[in-house]
């Protein structure tokens, strides 16, 4: 399966998958010790379950575009000023 250029040099220990690879590709690696959970652009909905996006991505409603709290952030990271959480009928 083909790769983004630069992508191969990004992956440390744990694989990371392509959604954030591209972005790490793209916009570069954010502040150091911030995490994608903590920038303005992270995104959480509510409907019996929880499941979180990133607004800067193409998303969709199933989980290939779902988003981790934990990554490292992108170099678009905005420092969030209150968590964005939205609740699905």
């Amino acid at each position: 399966m083909p790769t983004l250029p630069g992508f191969e040099d990004l992956v440390d220990e744990e694989p990371l998958p392509r959604r954030i690879g591209a972005m790490y590709v793209v916009y570069g690696r954010g502040p150091e010790g911030k995490y994608c959970g903590q920038c303005q652009h992270f995104l959480r909905f509510q409907r019996g379950g929880s499941w979180s996006k990133c607004e800067l991505t193409r998303m969709t409603s199933g989980k290939a575009t779902d988003w981790r709290a934990r990554w490292d952030a992108c170099g678009k990271f905005e420092e969030a000023e209150e968590k964005r959480t939205f609740w699905v009928d």
